[in-house]
């Protein structure tokens, strides 16, 4: 696997403006900092053919 260095954000980094799929309603909605609530929030970019995604892809 190649090393790939990943971008690290300092804590309190506020969220941009941003679209994404809903997966519980199936339905495109926007996110900012200011719409959601105060629990953590972790979002994951992962690649459908790495093969750690497929190993915990179920």
């Amino acid at each position: 696997m190649v090393r790939t260095n990943s971008m690290v954000l300092e804590l309190g980094f506020q969220l941009p403006n941003f679209e994404m799929l809903n997966a519980n309603s199936s339905k495109n909605e926007y996110f900012n900092s200011h719409n959601l609530d105060n629990r953590h929030l972790l979002l994951m970019f992962i690649c459908a053919h790495c093969p750690f995604v497929k190993y915990i892809e179920n």
